[in-house]
């Protein structure tokens, strides 16, 4: 069951004092999505309300050992206003909306333990939600002083007692009437460092994987005009061979290159993995949002005017790394020229530049557009075989 629940803020507008902007940052899920997490704060209510009335019976039984239907007032209070220090909460945000809670609260000062809980919405169990929302309370309440935490949680509870099993912390359990103590130390070891190390390299390949081995592409600017770059990029990429369906995107040509367009993305009836995107600077933060909409799961914003060329470039710029963060999509660009893999299995020349490298085993990446275009220029001479290409300029989704 779920209902409409009103939008969560990535950053909060007006945060309280003492709260803590430096710990609010984006993960990558095991699944290649990006998500949110940030401390929680008083604006946070309302969104908090509409999680907990979503949860499935089963998770709210689970969170509060009781079906808890919604929180009372005094209860919000006490879920958002934290001290941020002996009392601390982290909120999970994708979509616009809340989705996980992790919270500790200090109970044993001298010994610096704090009780730990976790929820997650239904919708999104699975991801490794939980394993961010424990890796980000664990750091901060290292920060803060506080050497262990103790979780208390229903035996049937198996996808919490997962994560807190997979966490690389040595756990010690104890199963008293049908209710686990997972008690268990808040520092860093080799082994926690090996688990946040491979769940970082498990999450960081799936989220490339639409933007190197995609299914589908549209361009979106896709031009008649052979010598403009969405008339370029679109012709590499046909020429080059890529194995999936390429769709031109333009509301003015319903014709490139002999292949039907459509007006808009949301138009073109199948799942699109990745989007190239040659439009006006200012067009660029609707045309994701449509991609957003249309499910697209990574893009390549060729289009330049943005931190690159000042104050005002930098402002649009964030408001796209926002929209794109929100979405859970990956993003090369703005002001790039492209990306490029030679596997035969894709076979993407996905760049605007009029030489095509051969393919081979030394992959590549340029911050400098100019740059980029020497290399491929300079491997084609000397026939050095590119299997992969990425020009990155102004890489705000790192």
């Amino acid at each position: 069951m779920t209902a409409e629940a009103p939008p969560t803020p990535l950053t909060l507008s007006e945060p309280p004092p003492g709260y803590p902007s430096d710990w609010v940052g984006d993960a990558v899920l095991k699944d290649g999505g990006t998500i949110r997490i940030r401390p929680i704060g008083t604006q946070d209510g309302d969104a908090l309300r509409a999680f907990t009335r979503n949860l499935s019976a089963e998770s709210s039984y689970f969170r509060f050992f009781r079906v808890k239907k919604d929180l009372d007032p005094e209860e919000v209070k006490t879920f958002t206003e934290v001290d941020y220090r002996d009392r601390m909460a982290f909120v999970a945000v994708h979509e616009g909306r809340l989705v996980g809670v992790g919270r500790y609260t200090l109970v044993e000062t001298t010994e610096g333990l704090a009780e730990v809980a976790f929820a997650v919405s239904d919708d999104q169990q699975g991801r490794g939600i939980g394993t961010l929302l424990l890796s980000r309370l664990t750091a901060y309440a290292r920060a803060h002083s506080i050497t262990r935490f103790r979780a208390f949680m229903l035996a049937g509870n198996y996808a919490m007692m997962r994560v807190f099993r997979d966490s690389g912390f040595h756990i010690v359990k104890d199963l008293d009437e049908g209710v686990y103590t997972v008690d268990f130390p808040t520092g860093e070891s080799e082994e926690t460092r090996e688990v946040d190390e491979r769940n970082e390299r498990i999450a960081a390949t799936a989220s490339l994987m639409p933007l190197f081995y995609p299914t589908s592409i549209a361009v979106i600017g896709a031009s008649r005009n052979p010598l403009s770059i969405g008339g370029r990029l679109f012709t590499n990429l046909i020429k080059g061979g890529f194995t999936g369906p390429v769709y031109p995107v333009n509301p003015k040509s319903p014709v490139v290159r002999s292949v039907k367009g459509y007006p808009t993305v949301l138009d073109i009836p199948d799942p699109i993995d990745l989007a190239f995107i040659v439009v006006p600077a200012d067009q660029v933060i609707d045309i994701v949002k449509q991609c957003a909409a249309k499910g697209v799961k990574s893009i390549v914003v060729i289009t330049a005017g943005f931190s690159e060329t000042g104050e005002e470039g930098r402002l649009l710029e964030e408001q796209l790394v926002a929209v794109v963060r929100d979405s859970g999509m990956r993003m090369v660009g703005p002001n790039c020229m492209g990306i490029v893999n030679t596997d035969p299995t894709v076979s993407m020349d996905g760049q605007f530049g009029p030489l095509t490298p051969p393919p081979g085993n030394v992959a590549m990446s340029s911050q400098s557009g100019a740059l980029g275009l020497a290399i491929l220029d300079h491997a084609k001479t000397l026939n050095i075989g590119i299997s992969m290409f990425v020009s990155v300029v102004n890489e705000p989704d790192e």
